[in-house]
Order: C-alpha cells, then sequence, then structure tokens
C-alpha cells in the first residue's frame, strides 16, 4: 500500500527474511535478527522513492487464525 490508504498494486514482495547474523550489505551494518525485505516497486510509487517522498516500509496485511490440532 502507499501511506497505508490503498494496498494494491503498488508493489510485489519477492523476498523476505530474518538476517540468520550480523552482516554488511552495500556498506551497511545489517544486525542478526533484522528483518529484510525486498520488493519490485510500481513505478509510480519507485519515483516518489527515489524524490525521498516514502523512505521506509509499514508492512500490511491480514489473517485469518486457525486453530492448531
Amino acid at each position: 500500500g502507499d501511506m497505508h490508504e490503498s494496498f494494491e498494486g503498488h508493489g510485489e514482495v519477492v523476498e523476505s527474511f530474518v538476517a540468520p547474523v550480523d552482516m554488511i550489505v552495500e556498506g551497511e551494518v545489517v544486525k542478526a535478527g533484522t528483518w529484510c525485505v525486498g520488493v519490485v516497486w510500481s513505478p509510480e510509487l519507485f519515483d516518489k522513492i527515489k524524490r525521498g517522498e516514502r523512505t521506509g516500509v509499514s508492512m500490511g496485511g491480514v489473517a485469518v487464525r486457525i486453530e492448531a490440532k
């Protein structure tokens, strides 16, 4: 979504993992336990990112609770 207003068509998560160890990615320290996500953004939202209008990711979602057996 974009600013928690519309939730479709802005990007697709293509990678998601928790860093298993401290590491350096493109010169930045990533601590073990950090959630890392790769997103392919829509051209419109990517333009906002490049202009500095969007500076982070806040994932939204829905879930259905299923009783464990």
